[in-house]
């Protein structure tokens, strides 16, 4: 563990939290005189001024001897072929790859990369005179193992010259030596004119960027001596991406490291590298040191970073004023370009590579020594080198793989379930050609396999040396079940694909033994320390201990984001649209929070250490579950800006109105008690959460009166809770009130006095009111009724969706407004003396505020800025108010996510089989009934799906008017049993296997059925219009043609008949549809039956491995669901 690592949005919290209130005098954690890890502090009257600031900038350099080439393993032929299977009948590059493995695994100690683009070894065949190979010989270039000598140079320690020109002050350590000292001279070795040494005289360190993603440092200082500039300054200090180390605190901590004790722990093999020597918690088992920082959390600060700009100014007396500006390693890789060959490797790695990894895993897992040749089979791969396969080859071989592919990779659910976890790849079952990757996996075979800096790749994923990578492994986003509703229905439509979609399940799983998730088994996933008053552990949480599952996450709305998947080619567009990764990924967070609809919003930040970068979502923030915080019995920290000891120098607090929001808010403004909005729009989200700071905010109305019309115009998008709107009743009120007077001449009788089935008058709603010319009366349109069926649900406050994606944008948006914790247009910057160890998205309060922002918001660190002169150490932070979600419910309407229907037209461009028919009895032909005839009847639509089903979603609707044309003619009777939405099942006792599924039901639910035509009694039960399975549990049917002894049985919904203002459900799954009746006695139960059963269910041979590893089969059968 490391200090640094922590949930975004935490409080602040520890030992920087204690030595916050001891300045503010405070004694809740502390007594007077109370240590603090070895230090005094006062309680009260803090003096800034009794402590003094230091900094020092130093940077390690060692100059290596020729870099040769070097011979590490050597085989022979026999010996090969003694321990590969078919080594002489490989092709030569393959023969070349398992020789390169045999080499990693016979001398791992040795520091060679066999990394796809960083390969630096190579094989060579020595033969003898006859041209027959004796042996195999691996070089490679082996860094680590050149000699080299090592210099160390610091600006600001602790020695002073006492000697001019005789002086040694920074000894060099030499290890491995090759080189004479001249190599790197100490500083004043030549010092004729007696010149003081260099010093620093001022350093500036601040984030950048949104949430501090990149740090700069700017250090000042002066070099007297000119050879010493020349020599050592200009040349290892002000120099293009010099890797430099900056410290700077307080002076009186008890020791500061030495350079040299960071450099031989970062190089031994069995600790946690840099990382661990600044930042690590002693663990349970105490194996761990504590980090020069953790000890020293508050005081002190290091940095690393990357030389992006210099300067070197000349004076009179011969001294240089330097400059050097130091940038965070992390925009190093934000800067990559993505040129055309690295968009086509990542395209080749996302489009066929991940299946190819995925696959690797599945066929090796549990089989290491290949006895089923699966793995020989699929590495046997297409050369595709010049001279190699043909295209057509290399196609086949794709093909095949993403046949394979879809079948272990795969699932119908919508959800990645399973090895799609595991490994971190998932293929959408509907359509083959989208898949999709778990962000952790993206991070790691694609972010930092290719941008990042490190030895080698697990150096880079695994190392702790300030590796340039980016790792979110501590971070958690939003989860919210409408979402995989909405992924499911989306993954089932001809529709564009989810940008991103939720796992079934994640972390450990169900067997954290055993397997567990991608991310999981790398050990990247959220840990949670615990601590008391003092900053001891009390306790850790991890998915490897259990403390942290996915089914308490789905109960407080959050997963890993590392566990989330993303479609690829989001990522391949990003690619190929863009000059470098930091547009790429900005394009791709900006796509998955579009499609969130306010879900989430993820950020780039720094991360674990300035070399990191983290994605985080801003709208998750560890301190809205106080369930989770650390200090529980008063979560943050506050700052006592009118404390007689308070800390604070500077105080600004603003309110920014985002410009071109000035008409929105005066809208919002112009709102009184009872009304609400909805809105999707971001910026107006924002402006009602401003708003709703003032709890009275809907009780104050600024006179004179402009009312609350324009909020209800413009912001308010689906009018929720607004009476149905009627012009005719409008235009009453305008003869009512005397607006409209007007008068013409009177003509009597112009409308036929009607009336409608039950004896009602109906005017004008009567096709006969007007004229009795058939040719004359009102035709049935059914574009012009379901327009007018969306009329009269938008009027009734009913936001109606163009599109199953927009249905899911206002639900979400909808769920989302009284959950997530807005970030306001409102800043506060403070100032006080040094502090380190704060992280941006840090929370805390201030108490100087008016009370609706004491009780309602909370701030969070948004910029950190040190500045360090001979005037002191102090450190501003920026930070921005967040609400606390709940406070929105002022304005926001919460029955909004239960108002949301779809349009019927959606459903019209679904291609769904035609089978299903109206059909009243014998003598009628019957008539197939596409989406396209139902759709006019429909009205109220809403959606539902549930990802544990076997079908794909279920609409529910209301029948709207009365029936016309073939429906009429047909009784609106609707014969599910012609189609093909149905229970199938195939085997020898297919008939006792479905009866047993039909009996979970129920007894009186398995007797209650219709049939197919099967005696002449049946016949005229049909003809007489009483139809074949209305009423009824389910329809029965059969088919025994293929073999006596197997039988495949057949289960349909129930025959139904359509009747107008009753509701009704449609089932979904692929093309096929049917219908059941709300009204049905057994409605429930025929809903469960076909939501945990249809589709096909078979009985296979059961498979299993032999004593000699192979599979076969038993001789013994189970029932399996095959979709």
């Amino acid at each position: 563990m490391s200090i640094n690592k922590r949930v975004f949005g935490t409080p602040i919290t520890g030992l920087v939290r204690d030595k916050l209130e001891a300045r503010q005098g405070e004694t809740a954690n502390l007594e007077p005189g109370h240590s603090l890890e070895g230090r005094k502090v006062a309680v009260s009257n803090y003096d800034y001024a009794s402590r003094l600031p230091f900094v020092r900038m130093w940077t390690s350099v060692k100059l290596i001897s020729q870099a040769d080439v070097q011979e590490i393993a050597s085989f022979t032929p026999a010996e090969l072929n003694t321990n590969i299977d078919n080594f002489d009948n490989l092709a030569i590059e393959n023969k070349f790859k398992e020789i390169k493995q045999k080499a990693i695994n016979k001398y791992k100690s040795v520091n060679v990369s066999f990394q796809p683009g960083v390969d630096n070894s190579k094989v060579s065949e020595i033969k003898d005179d006859d041209g027959k190979v004796i042996k195999y010989v691996v070089k490679a270039y082996t860094r680590d193992q050149q000699d080299f000598n090592r210099k160390i140079y610091e600006i600001g320690n602790h020695n002073y010259l006492k000697n001019y020109g005789e002086s040694q002050p920074n000894e060099s350590v030499f290890e491995g030596q090759t080189y004479v000292d001249t190599d790197f001279p100490n500083e004043s070795q030549k010092n004729p004119y007696m010149k003081p040494q260099s010093g620093i005289t001022s350093i500036s360190s601040e984030t950048e960027g949104s949430l501090g993603l990149i740090k700069k440092t700017t250090v000042n200082f002066v070099v007297h001596n000119f050879y010493d500039f020349d020599n050592i300054f200009s040349k290892y200090f002000l120099k293009p991406a010099a890797q430099i180390f900056v410290d700077f605190g307080f002076a009186d901590i008890p020791n500061l490291y030495r350079p040299q004790d960071l450099i031989d722990f970062a190089e031994h093999e069995n600790n946690d590298g840099v990382q661990g020597y600044l930042y690590g918690e002693p663990s349970d088992d105490e194996t761990n040191s504590v980090g020069f920082v953790t000890k020293n959390q508050g005081d002190v600060e290091v940095l690393q970073g990357i030389v992006t700009d210099y300067s070197a100014t000349v004076q009179k007396d011969g001294s240089v004023n330097c400059s050097v500006t130091l940038t965070s390693k992390n925009d190093a890789l934000l800067s990559f370009s993505t040129d055309t060959d690295i968009v086509m490797r990542i395209r080749s790695i996302l489009t066929s590579g991940v299946l190819y990894l995925g696959l690797r895993a599945v066929v090796s897992s549990g089989d290491p020594d290949d006895v089923d040749n699966d793995l020989q089979e699929l590495m046997s791969t297409p050369n595709i080198s010049p001279g190699g396969d043909g295209s057509d080859t290399v196609d086949t071989y794709d093909q095949n793989l993403r046949i394979l592919a879809r079948q272990k990779l795969s699932n119908t659910g919508g959800s990645p379930t399973g090895d799609s976890i595991r490994t971190g790849v998932f293929l959408e079952n509907l359509n083959a050609d989208d898949s999709y990757i778990a962000w952790g996996l993206f991070e790691d075979l694609i972010i930092n396999s290719q941008f990042g800096f490190g030895k080698d790749f697990n150096d880079i994923n695994e190392g702790k040396n300030f590796q340039v990578k980016m790792n979110s492994s501590n971070s958690f986003t939003k989860w919210s079940e409408q979402y995989t509703r909405k992924q499911k229905v989306l993954l089932s439509i001809p529709d564009e694909p989810p940008a991103f979609i939720f796992p079934k399940k994640w972390g450990a799983m169900d067997d954290p033994t055993i397997y567990g998730s991608y991310s999981n088994q790398n050990n990247k996933l959220p840990v949670f320390t615990e601590r008391d008053k003092d900053g001891n552990i009390i306790s850790t949480k991890s998915y490897k201990n259990e403390e942290f599952n996915y089914e308490d996450d789905i109960k407080q709305k959050r997963i890993p984001i590392r566990e989330v998947f993303i479609n690829t080619d989001v990522i391949i567009k990003a690619f190929e649209s863009n000059s470098d990764v930091r547009k790429v990924i900005l394009e791709i967070l900006d796509k998955l929070n579009k499609e969130s609809d306010g879900l989430f919003d993820w950020k780039m930040k720094e991360g674990e250490t300035d070399a990191e970068i983290e994605i985080i979502d801003a709208n998750y923030t560890i301190a809205t579950e106080n369930q989770k915080l650390e200090i529980k019995e008063d979560p943050f920290f506050i700052f006592r800006s009118q404390s007689p000891n308070s800390m604070i120098t500077d105080y600004n607090l603003d309110f920014k109105l985002p410009s071109g929001d000035i008409g929105n808010m005066y809208a919002i403004q112009g709102m009184g008690t009872g009304d609400t909005l909805f809105t999707t729009n971001p910026k107006v989200q924002t402006l009602i959460a401003a708003g709703s700071l003032d709890k009275d905010l809907l009780k104050i109305i600024y006179e004179p009166d402009m009312g609350n019309y324009r909020a209800k115009e413009m912001l308010d998008e689906p009018k929720v809770d607004g009476e149905m709107y009627d012009a005719f009743r409008d235009i009453d009120n305008l003869f009512d009130n005397n607006v409209y007077q007007i008068t013409t001449t009177e003509q009597p009788a112009l409308i036929r006095k009607t009336v409608d089935d039950d004896g009602k008058a109906d005017g004008l709603t009567n096709e006969k009111a007007v004229t009795k010319d058939k040719d004359d009366t009102p035709k049935f349109d059914p574009a012009a009724i379901i327009n007018q069926n969306i009329k009269a649900i938008e009027g009734a406050g009913f936001k109606v969706a163009k599109s199953f994606r927009e249905y899911y944008s206002f639900k979400l948006n909808a769920e989302s407004q009284d959950e997530v914790p807005n970030l306001l247009p409102y800043t506060l910057t403070l100032t006080i003396a040094g502090i380190a160890s704060l992280q941006v998205g840090d929370t805390f309060k201030v108490d100087y505020l008016p009370k609706d922002y004491q009780d309602s918001t909370y701030l969070q660190i948004i910029k950190i800025t040190h500045a360090i002169a001979p005037n002191g150490w102090y450190t501003t932070l920026d930070t921005q108010f967040r609400l606390t979600p709940d406070r929105t419910n002022i304005v926001n309407n919460q029955n909004l996510k239960d108002k949301v229907r779809l349009s019927p037209n959606v459903l019209t461009n679904l291609a769904f089989e035609n089978k299903i028919e109206a059909d009243d009895g014998l003598f009628s032909w019957g008539n197939d009934v596409s989406m396209k005839t139902l759709a006019p009847y429909m009205t109220d639509i809403k959606v539902s799906t549930d990802v544990n089903a076997k079908y794909d979603f279920e609409i529910d609707f209301r029948v709207a008017v009365n029936l016309q044309g073939e429906i009429k003619d047909e009784g609106g009777l609707i014969k599910n049993s012609r189609g093909n939405f149905r229970v199938e099942v195939t085997g020898t006792s297919a008939k006792k296997k479905l009866n047993s599924m039909l009996e979970a039901q129920g007894k009186d639910f398995y007797d209650s059925y219709g049939t197919n035509i099967d005696n002449f009694f049946n016949l005229f039960q049909l003809a007489i219009g009483k139809g074949d399975s209305e009423g009824d549990a389910y329809h029965y049917g059969y088919d025994d043609t293929e073999v006596s002894t197997i039988t495949r049985e057949f289960a349909w919904p129930p025959d139904v008949r359509l009747r107008p203002k009753d509701r009704y459900t449609i089932l979904v799954k692929g093309n096929t549809l049917a219908i059941l009746d709300q009204k049905n006695t057994y409605f429930k139960r025929t809903k469960q039956f076909f939501k945990d059963n249809v589709g096909i269910t078979k009985l296979e041979p059961i498979i299993q491995k032999n004593n000699e590893g192979k599979y076969q089969a038993t001789g013994e059968y189970k029932w399996t669901y095959v979709g």
